[in-house]
Protein backbone atom coordinates (compact mmCIF):
# COMPACT_ATOMS: atom_id res chain seq x y z
CA UNK A 1 0.00 0.00 0.00
CA UNK A 2 3.01 2.47 0.99
CA UNK A 3 4.87 1.88 -2.69
CA UNK A 4 1.65 2.71 -4.23
CA UNK A 5 0.97 5.84 -2.16
CA UNK A 6 4.91 6.99 -3.12
CA UNK A 7 4.24 6.07 -6.25
CA UNK A 8 0.94 8.30 -6.43
CA UNK A 9 2.68 11.08 -4.65
CA UNK A 10 5.72 11.09 -7.07
CA UNK A 11 3.81 11.77 -10.12
CA UNK A 12 2.32 14.76 -8.75
CA UNK A 13 4.82 15.95 -6.43
CA UNK A 14 8.74 16.35 -6.07
CA UNK A 15 10.09 17.06 -2.73
CA UNK A 16 6.46 18.96 -1.05
CA UNK A 17 6.43 21.08 -4.28
CA UNK A 18 3.81 20.46 -7.16
CA UNK A 19 5.07 19.41 -10.40
CA UNK A 20 1.48 18.82 -12.29
CA UNK A 21 0.73 21.85 -10.98
CA UNK A 22 -1.84 22.18 -14.26
CA UNK A 23 -3.97 20.05 -12.25
CA UNK A 24 -4.10 22.40 -9.23
CA UNK A 25 -4.29 25.70 -10.82
CA UNK A 26 -7.26 24.72 -12.94
CA UNK A 27 -9.17 23.49 -10.05
CA UNK A 28 -8.13 26.89 -7.84
CA UNK A 29 -8.86 28.97 -11.12
CA UNK A 30 -12.36 27.46 -11.25
CA UNK A 31 -13.39 27.88 -8.15
CA UNK A 32 -12.01 31.35 -7.99
CA UNK A 33 -14.21 32.23 -11.16
CA UNK A 34 -17.23 30.39 -9.53
CA UNK A 35 -17.09 32.46 -6.07
CA UNK A 36 -15.83 35.68 -7.10
CA UNK A 37 -17.97 36.32 -9.86
CA UNK A 38 -21.17 35.01 -8.15
CA UNK A 39 -22.10 32.55 -11.05
CA UNK A 40 -24.94 30.75 -8.79
CA UNK A 41 -26.36 33.86 -8.18
CA UNK A 42 -26.25 35.21 -11.82
CA UNK A 43 -28.02 31.92 -12.73
CA UNK A 44 -30.32 31.57 -10.41
CA UNK A 45 -31.55 35.33 -11.22
CA UNK A 46 -31.73 34.69 -14.89
CA UNK A 47 -32.74 31.38 -15.42
CA UNK A 48 -33.72 30.26 -11.70
CA UNK A 49 -31.60 27.30 -11.69
CA UNK A 50 -30.37 27.29 -7.96
CA UNK A 51 -26.93 27.09 -6.94
CA UNK A 52 -26.08 25.33 -10.65
CA UNK A 53 -22.53 25.55 -9.60
CA UNK A 54 -22.27 24.35 -6.47
CA UNK A 55 -21.28 21.16 -6.60
CA UNK A 56 -18.23 22.19 -8.89
CA UNK A 57 -17.04 23.66 -5.80
CA UNK A 58 -16.33 21.14 -3.55
CA UNK A 59 -14.28 19.21 -5.62
CA UNK A 60 -12.10 22.12 -7.10
CA UNK A 61 -11.50 23.11 -3.07
CA UNK A 62 -11.21 19.64 -1.94
CA UNK A 63 -8.72 18.27 -4.24
CA UNK A 64 -6.35 20.53 -3.93
CA UNK A 65 -6.68 20.25 -0.13
CA UNK A 66 -5.68 16.63 -0.67
CA UNK A 67 -2.66 16.76 -2.60
CA UNK A 68 -1.32 19.86 -0.41
CA UNK A 69 -1.90 17.65 2.93
CA UNK A 70 -0.16 14.65 1.15
CA UNK A 71 3.10 16.59 0.99
CA UNK A 72 3.23 18.15 4.19
CA UNK A 73 1.33 21.56 4.91
CA UNK A 74 2.50 23.98 7.74
CA UNK A 75 -0.13 25.37 9.90
CA UNK A 76 -0.35 28.63 10.84
CA UNK A 77 -2.33 29.43 14.07
CA UNK A 78 -4.07 31.78 12.55
CA UNK A 79 -5.75 28.93 9.80
CA UNK A 80 -5.31 26.68 13.07
CA UNK A 81 -7.56 28.60 14.65
CA UNK A 82 -10.31 29.49 12.33
CA UNK A 83 -10.41 25.81 11.53
CA UNK A 84 -10.69 24.51 15.35
CA UNK A 85 -12.88 27.28 16.25
CA UNK A 86 -15.64 26.40 13.43
CA UNK A 87 -15.70 22.73 14.26
CA UNK A 88 -16.10 23.43 17.70
CA UNK A 89 -19.03 25.45 16.96
CA UNK A 90 -20.47 22.93 14.96
CA UNK A 91 -19.94 20.36 17.46
CA UNK A 92 -21.23 22.52 20.94
CA UNK A 93 -24.23 23.72 18.40
CA UNK A 94 -24.77 20.47 17.78
CA UNK A 95 -24.98 18.94 20.86
CA UNK A 96 -27.37 22.03 22.32
CA UNK A 97 -29.77 21.37 19.58
CA UNK A 98 -29.94 17.93 20.98
CA UNK A 99 -31.34 19.37 24.23
CA UNK A 100 -33.61 22.77 22.94
CA UNK A 101 -34.75 21.75 19.50
CA UNK A 102 -38.50 21.71 21.39
CA UNK A 103 -37.71 25.57 21.05
CA UNK A 104 -36.95 26.00 17.31
CA UNK A 105 -39.35 27.03 14.33
CA UNK A 106 -40.24 23.84 13.17
CA UNK A 107 -39.69 25.24 9.53
CA UNK A 108 -35.88 24.77 10.34
CA UNK A 109 -36.50 20.60 10.05
CA UNK A 110 -39.14 21.65 7.19
CA UNK A 111 -36.95 23.12 5.12
CA UNK A 112 -33.84 20.91 5.42
CA UNK A 113 -32.07 24.30 7.23
CA UNK A 114 -29.53 22.28 9.43
CA UNK A 115 -28.23 19.74 6.59
CA UNK A 116 -28.33 23.39 4.29
CA UNK A 117 -26.18 25.42 7.04
CA UNK A 118 -24.10 22.06 7.67
CA UNK A 119 -22.94 21.33 4.10
CA UNK A 120 -22.20 25.74 4.20
CA UNK A 121 -20.16 25.83 7.01
CA UNK A 122 -18.15 22.38 6.39
CA UNK A 123 -17.55 23.43 2.61
CA UNK A 124 -16.30 27.19 4.52
CA UNK A 125 -13.76 25.14 6.06
CA UNK A 126 -12.16 23.81 2.63
CA UNK A 127 -12.44 26.74 1.37
CA UNK A 128 -10.26 28.90 3.51
CA UNK A 129 -8.09 25.92 3.72
CA UNK A 130 -7.50 25.46 0.26
CA UNK A 131 -7.12 29.09 -0.76
CA UNK A 132 -4.36 29.31 2.52
CA UNK A 133 -2.47 26.69 1.05
CA UNK A 134 -3.05 27.66 -2.22
CA UNK A 135 -1.81 31.08 -1.21
CA UNK A 136 1.36 29.63 0.00
CA UNK A 137 2.19 27.72 -2.77
CA UNK A 138 2.08 30.88 -4.72
CA UNK A 139 4.21 32.77 -2.83
CA UNK A 140 6.92 30.35 -2.62
CA UNK A 141 6.65 30.18 -6.58
CA UNK A 142 6.90 34.06 -6.48
CA UNK A 143 3.02 34.06 -7.88
CA UNK A 144 1.44 35.92 -5.34
CA UNK A 145 1.14 39.27 -7.18
CA UNK A 146 -0.57 37.60 -10.58
CA UNK A 147 -2.87 35.56 -8.30
CA UNK A 148 -4.23 38.77 -6.32
CA UNK A 149 -4.44 40.58 -9.86
CA UNK A 150 -6.39 38.05 -11.15
CA UNK A 151 -8.95 38.11 -8.48
CA UNK A 152 -9.05 41.95 -8.42
CA UNK A 153 -10.63 41.50 -12.28
CA UNK A 154 -12.92 39.12 -11.60
CA UNK A 155 -14.05 41.50 -8.87
CA UNK A 156 -14.21 44.15 -10.35
CA UNK A 157 -16.19 42.40 -13.14
CA UNK A 158 -18.90 41.15 -11.15
CA UNK A 159 -18.92 44.21 -8.78
CA UNK A 160 -19.49 46.76 -12.10
CA UNK A 161 -22.98 44.83 -12.64
CA UNK A 162 -24.47 46.71 -9.77
CA UNK A 163 -24.48 50.06 -11.09
CA UNK A 164 -24.29 49.21 -14.72
CA UNK A 165 -27.12 46.20 -14.91
CA UNK A 166 -29.60 49.10 -15.85
CA UNK A 167 -27.43 50.58 -18.58
CA UNK A 168 -26.81 47.25 -20.11
CA UNK A 169 -30.39 46.77 -20.71
CA UNK A 170 -30.78 44.08 -18.22
CA UNK A 171 -33.66 45.51 -16.74
CA UNK A 172 -36.36 42.88 -17.79
CA UNK A 173 -33.97 39.77 -16.98
CA UNK A 174 -33.36 40.96 -13.21
CA UNK A 175 -36.73 42.42 -12.56
CA UNK A 176 -37.55 41.39 -8.88
CA UNK A 177 -33.83 41.00 -8.27
CA UNK A 178 -31.22 43.26 -9.65
CA UNK A 179 -32.78 46.69 -10.91
CA UNK A 180 -36.15 46.76 -10.17
CA UNK A 181 -36.11 47.08 -6.20
CA UNK A 182 -38.74 48.91 -3.92
CA UNK A 183 -36.25 50.70 -2.15
CA UNK A 184 -34.50 51.95 -5.00
CA UNK A 185 -31.47 49.68 -4.32
CA UNK A 186 -29.46 48.24 -6.96
CA UNK A 187 -27.86 44.70 -6.18
CA UNK A 188 -25.89 43.52 -9.23
CA UNK A 189 -25.13 40.04 -9.62
CA UNK A 190 -26.23 39.70 -5.52
CA UNK A 191 -29.83 38.17 -4.16
CA UNK A 192 -29.43 41.31 -1.72
CA UNK A 193 -27.79 44.90 -1.53
CA UNK A 194 -25.80 44.18 1.39
CA UNK A 195 -23.90 40.81 -0.31
CA UNK A 196 -23.32 43.84 -3.08
CA UNK A 197 -22.32 46.49 -0.67
CA UNK A 198 -19.56 43.87 1.04
CA UNK A 199 -18.51 42.93 -2.90
CA UNK A 200 -17.87 46.63 -3.86
CA UNK A 201 -15.66 47.17 -0.23
CA UNK A 202 -13.57 44.12 -0.69
CA UNK A 203 -12.82 45.15 -4.57
CA UNK A 204 -11.97 48.99 -3.41
CA UNK A 205 -9.27 47.22 -0.97
CA UNK A 206 -8.33 44.74 -3.91
CA UNK A 207 -7.91 47.60 -6.43
CA UNK A 208 -6.22 50.34 -3.67
CA UNK A 209 -3.79 47.77 -2.87
CA UNK A 210 -3.00 47.00 -6.77
CA UNK A 211 -2.49 50.68 -7.31
CA UNK A 212 -0.03 50.93 -4.60
CA UNK A 213 1.92 47.36 -5.26
CA UNK A 214 2.32 48.12 -9.20
CA UNK A 215 3.66 50.85 -11.36
CA UNK A 216 3.62 53.14 -14.70
CA UNK A 217 0.37 52.48 -16.45
CA UNK A 218 -1.43 49.68 -14.38
CA UNK A 219 -1.19 51.86 -11.52
CA UNK A 220 -3.23 54.73 -13.60
CA UNK A 221 -5.17 52.27 -14.56
CA UNK A 222 -6.17 51.08 -11.42
CA UNK A 223 -6.69 54.37 -9.90
CA UNK A 224 -9.35 54.78 -12.80
CA UNK A 225 -10.88 51.77 -11.68
CA UNK A 226 -11.19 53.07 -8.10
CA UNK A 227 -14.87 54.62 -8.43
CA UNK A 228 -16.32 51.50 -9.58
CA UNK A 229 -16.63 49.90 -6.47
CA UNK A 230 -17.45 53.50 -4.90
CA UNK A 231 -20.15 53.98 -6.80
CA UNK A 232 -21.97 50.61 -6.58
CA UNK A 233 -21.70 51.01 -2.81
CA UNK A 234 -23.59 54.13 -3.01
CA UNK A 235 -25.81 52.47 -5.97
CA UNK A 236 -26.69 49.74 -2.47
CA UNK A 237 -27.73 51.99 0.08
CA UNK A 238 -26.79 49.44 1.86
CA UNK A 239 -25.91 51.77 5.66
CA UNK A 240 -23.25 49.12 6.56
CA UNK A 241 -21.62 49.51 2.90
CA UNK A 242 -21.88 53.15 3.05
CA UNK A 243 -20.26 53.59 6.41
CA UNK A 244 -17.28 50.73 5.50
CA UNK A 245 -16.57 52.88 1.81
CA UNK A 246 -15.85 55.73 4.07
CA UNK A 247 -13.87 53.43 6.88
CA UNK A 248 -11.98 51.86 3.93
CA UNK A 249 -11.36 55.47 2.73
CA UNK A 250 -9.70 56.22 6.19
CA UNK A 251 -7.74 53.52 6.72
CA UNK A 252 -6.32 53.91 3.05
CA UNK A 253 -5.24 57.20 3.95
CA UNK A 254 -3.82 56.41 7.40
CA UNK A 255 -1.46 53.42 6.07
CA UNK A 256 -0.03 55.91 3.53
CA UNK A 257 0.51 58.81 5.46
CA UNK A 258 1.92 56.87 8.63
CA UNK A 259 3.37 53.68 6.48
CA UNK A 260 6.90 54.17 7.79
CA UNK A 261 5.47 54.11 11.22
CA UNK A 262 2.63 51.19 10.37
CA UNK A 263 5.44 49.02 8.44
CA UNK A 264 7.99 48.85 11.50
CA UNK A 265 11.23 50.43 10.22
CA UNK A 266 10.63 48.10 6.91
CA UNK A 267 11.72 50.21 3.60
CA UNK A 268 7.86 51.21 2.46
CA UNK A 269 8.19 53.15 -0.82
CA UNK A 270 5.02 54.60 -2.61
CA UNK A 271 4.61 55.36 -6.20
CA UNK A 272 3.58 59.00 -7.35
CA UNK A 273 -0.15 57.62 -7.78
CA UNK A 274 -0.20 56.54 -4.60
CA UNK A 275 0.22 60.37 -3.48
CA UNK A 276 -2.51 61.44 -6.03
CA UNK A 277 -5.26 58.88 -4.96
CA UNK A 278 -4.69 59.87 -1.09
CA UNK A 279 -5.05 63.29 -2.39
CA UNK A 280 -8.65 63.15 -4.01
CA UNK A 281 -9.86 60.68 -1.36
CA UNK A 282 -8.99 63.51 1.07
CA UNK A 283 -10.85 65.88 -1.36
CA UNK A 284 -13.32 63.57 -2.12
CA UNK A 285 -13.95 63.09 1.87
CA UNK A 286 -14.19 66.59 2.44
CA UNK A 287 -16.88 67.58 -0.78
CA UNK A 288 -19.00 64.33 -0.20
CA UNK A 289 -21.15 66.42 2.38
CA UNK A 290 -21.54 69.33 -0.18
CA UNK A 291 -22.17 67.17 -2.74
CA UNK A 292 -24.85 64.95 -0.84
CA UNK A 293 -26.50 68.24 -0.01
CA UNK A 294 -27.25 69.61 -3.56
CA UNK A 295 -27.91 66.44 -4.97
CA UNK A 296 -30.03 65.22 -2.08
CA UNK A 297 -33.32 66.28 -3.86
CA UNK A 298 -32.76 64.32 -6.60
CA UNK A 299 -33.07 61.31 -4.64
CA UNK A 300 -36.31 58.78 -4.40
CA UNK A 301 -37.66 59.27 -1.11
CA UNK A 302 -36.87 55.71 0.25
CA UNK A 303 -33.00 56.63 -1.05
CA UNK A 304 -33.04 60.11 1.53
CA UNK A 305 -34.47 57.94 3.99
CA UNK A 306 -31.53 55.46 3.70
CA UNK A 307 -29.26 58.01 3.49
CA UNK A 308 -30.23 59.82 6.74
CA UNK A 309 -30.58 56.82 8.59
CA UNK A 310 -27.13 56.07 8.04
CA UNK A 311 -25.99 59.65 8.93
CA UNK A 312 -27.77 59.21 12.11
CA UNK A 313 -26.20 56.08 12.73
CA UNK A 314 -23.04 57.00 12.75
CA UNK A 315 -24.08 59.99 14.89
CA UNK A 316 -24.50 57.40 17.69
CA UNK A 317 -28.76 57.22 17.44
CA UNK A 318 -29.26 53.52 17.49
CA UNK A 319 -33.14 52.44 17.33
CA UNK A 320 -35.17 50.41 15.17
CA UNK A 321 -35.74 53.03 12.02
CA UNK A 322 -31.82 53.60 12.07
CA UNK A 323 -30.93 49.91 12.49
CA UNK A 324 -33.48 48.25 9.82
CA UNK A 325 -35.16 46.56 13.04
CA UNK A 326 -31.89 44.92 13.61
CA UNK A 327 -31.67 46.29 17.26
CA UNK A 328 -34.71 44.64 18.10
CA UNK A 329 -33.55 41.22 16.40
CA UNK A 330 -30.68 41.83 18.34
CA UNK A 331 -32.35 42.20 21.70
CA UNK A 332 -34.18 38.83 21.09
CA UNK A 333 -31.18 36.86 20.56
CA UNK A 334 -29.33 38.63 24.04
CA UNK A 335 -32.27 37.07 25.34
CA UNK A 336 -31.56 33.88 24.06
CA UNK A 337 -27.95 34.09 24.82
CA UNK A 338 -28.77 34.63 28.79
CA UNK A 339 -31.12 31.99 28.63
CA UNK A 340 -28.95 29.67 27.40
CA UNK A 341 -24.94 30.98 27.80
CA UNK A 342 -22.79 28.17 28.26
CA UNK A 343 -24.02 25.76 25.60
CA UNK A 344 -26.17 28.26 23.62
CA UNK A 345 -29.41 28.03 22.05
CA UNK A 346 -28.63 24.54 19.64
CA UNK A 347 -27.47 24.56 15.70
CA UNK A 348 -29.04 27.49 13.62
CA UNK A 349 -31.80 28.49 16.25
CA UNK A 350 -31.10 31.78 15.61
CA UNK A 351 -31.09 31.78 12.19
CA UNK A 352 -35.03 31.54 12.58
CA UNK A 353 -35.71 33.76 15.95
CA UNK A 354 -39.07 31.91 17.22
CA UNK A 355 -40.32 35.51 17.76
CA UNK A 356 -39.37 37.44 14.92
CA UNK A 357 -39.93 34.43 12.50
CA UNK A 358 -35.77 35.56 10.30
CA UNK A 359 -32.35 35.14 11.42
CA UNK A 360 -30.76 37.85 14.09
CA UNK A 361 -28.62 39.25 11.63
CA UNK A 362 -25.22 38.72 13.41
CA UNK A 363 -23.05 35.89 13.19
CA UNK A 364 -20.95 37.08 16.07
CA UNK A 365 -24.46 36.82 18.31
CA UNK A 366 -25.73 33.59 16.09
CA UNK A 367 -22.25 31.85 17.19
CA UNK A 368 -22.67 32.58 20.91
CA UNK A 369 -26.48 32.08 20.59
CA UNK A 370 -25.80 28.88 19.29
CA UNK A 371 -23.04 27.30 20.67
CA UNK A 372 -22.26 28.96 23.89
CA UNK A 373 -19.99 31.80 25.24
CA UNK A 374 -17.10 29.33 25.72
CA UNK A 375 -17.07 29.15 21.79
CA UNK A 376 -17.75 32.74 21.11
CA UNK A 377 -14.53 33.44 23.03
CA UNK A 378 -12.70 31.71 21.31
CA UNK A 379 -13.88 33.05 17.94
CA UNK A 380 -12.74 36.67 19.85
CA UNK A 381 -9.39 35.44 20.92
CA UNK A 382 -8.95 34.31 16.05
CA UNK A 383 -10.36 37.71 15.64
CA UNK A 384 -8.09 39.22 17.77
CA UNK A 385 -5.23 37.69 17.06
CA UNK A 386 -5.80 38.15 13.18
CA UNK A 387 -5.79 41.84 13.69
CA UNK A 388 -2.51 41.61 15.46
CA UNK A 389 -0.95 39.62 12.39
CA UNK A 390 -2.11 42.02 10.17
CA UNK A 391 -0.97 45.31 12.43
CA UNK A 392 2.44 43.91 13.59
CA UNK A 393 4.06 41.52 11.12
CA UNK A 394 7.18 43.48 9.92
CA UNK A 395 5.78 43.36 6.20
CA UNK A 396 5.71 46.49 3.78
CA UNK A 397 3.53 48.87 4.43
CA UNK A 398 0.97 47.90 1.07
CA UNK A 399 0.71 44.12 2.17
CA UNK A 400 -0.19 45.85 5.87
CA UNK A 401 -3.54 47.41 4.07
CA UNK A 402 -4.16 44.58 2.15
CA UNK A 403 -4.64 42.64 5.22
CA UNK A 404 -5.76 44.95 7.23
CA UNK A 405 -8.68 46.35 4.86
CA UNK A 406 -9.91 42.73 3.84
CA UNK A 407 -9.74 41.68 7.71
CA UNK A 408 -11.62 44.88 8.27
CA UNK A 409 -14.09 44.42 5.65
CA UNK A 410 -15.26 40.92 7.06
CA UNK A 411 -15.35 41.86 10.93
CA UNK A 412 -17.28 44.86 10.28
CA UNK A 413 -19.25 44.19 7.03
CA UNK A 414 -19.65 40.48 6.17
CA UNK A 415 -19.50 39.26 9.90
CA UNK A 416 -21.64 42.00 11.89
CA UNK A 417 -25.21 42.51 9.32
CA UNK A 418 -25.82 38.72 8.82
CA UNK A 419 -26.21 35.72 10.58
CA UNK A 420 -24.31 33.46 8.31
CA UNK A 421 -21.17 35.64 7.99
CA UNK A 422 -18.54 32.62 8.22
CA UNK A 423 -20.27 30.61 5.92
CA UNK A 424 -19.98 33.75 3.19
CA UNK A 425 -17.93 31.90 0.30
CA UNK A 426 -16.65 35.07 -0.95
CA UNK A 427 -15.15 35.87 2.34
CA UNK A 428 -13.70 32.72 3.03
CA UNK A 429 -12.06 32.59 -0.17
CA UNK A 430 -10.42 36.36 0.56
CA UNK A 431 -9.68 35.00 4.37
CA UNK A 432 -7.70 31.85 3.28
CA UNK A 433 -5.67 33.74 1.11
CA UNK A 434 -4.77 36.51 4.12
CA UNK A 435 -4.17 33.58 5.85
CA UNK A 436 -1.77 32.76 3.61
CA UNK A 437 -0.44 35.55 3.06
CA UNK A 438 0.19 36.35 7.12
CA UNK A 439 2.01 32.90 7.55
CA UNK A 440 5.03 33.71 5.91
CA UNK A 441 7.97 36.38 7.59
CA UNK A 442 9.49 39.29 6.30
CA UNK A 443 11.87 38.26 4.18
CA UNK A 444 10.40 36.54 1.74
CA UNK A 445 7.74 40.14 0.92
CA UNK A 446 10.90 42.02 0.26
CA UNK A 447 10.35 42.12 -3.30
CA UNK A 448 7.25 43.61 -2.93
CA UNK A 449 8.12 47.04 -2.48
Amino acid sequence: MQYYLDKFVKVFFYRGTLINTDIINVLMFVATIIILTNLNGIFNLIFGVSAPFSPLILPCVLLPTFFFMVTGVKFHILCTMYVVSLLCYLIMSGISLIGHIQEHDPELLEDNTYLKNTRLYLVSILTVFSFYVYTRYKIKKNQLLPFIEFCTILFLATTALTPLAEVLGLNDVYEFGIVTDTYDRKTGAFKNPNSAGSHANLTLVFVLFMLTITKGWKSVLYLVLVPIPVIASIATYSKASLIMSVLVFFIFIFFVLFRKVIALNVKSNINRITRITMIVMIAAVVYAPFYLISKFEELSHPQQQRIMQTIRLVSGEINEETTSHRSRVYAEGIYLIKKHPLIGFGFAGLHRLPVAGFGVHNSYLAMIGEAGIFVGILFLIWLLLSLYYAVFNRYPFQLKFFCFGVLCVLFIQVYFPTAAGFGDRVGTLVLGIIFGILSFKRDVYEKVD
